[in-house]
């Protein structure tokens, strides 16, 4: 009797001893697995980190010229304005100083 029960706790601690070897072995696969999507993951974040410094670069960039073009359109518009004003203040002057000459028509006696 004493043999039986030595042979059946015998055979409990084997296969409790394969079981946990067995969880231990899929737990061991898991980490593995894990630790390579980690990795995986983090080189993704490397990726995308400077892709993201890359676009936030573009965009200051983009941003300084945008400005820069804002400017030139603004000093462009205000010059062309000085321009019409300056054209029609010499246009006044043309016609006054003609005194109207435009509105006369001359025959071909006249001239």
């Amino acid at each position: 009797a004493a043999l039986h029960e030595f042979q059946m706790l015998k055979q409990s601690l084997e296969d409790k001893t394969k079981y946990e070897t067995k969880e231990l072995d899929e737990a061991k696969t898991g980490i593995a697995a894990s630790n390579e999507k980690k990795a995986t993951a983090e080189g993704d974040l490397v990726v995308t980190t400077k892709t993201l410094d890359e676009d936030v670069n573009a965009l200051s960039e983009l941003h300084h010229e945008c400005l820069s073009k804002a400017q030139d359109y603004e000093a462009e518009t205000k010059s062309r304005g000085e321009e019409l004003t300056a054209i029609a203040t010499a246009k006044k002057v043309v016609q006054e100083s003609t005194g109207g000459a435009a509105d006369l028509s001359y025959g071909f006696s006249q001239a």
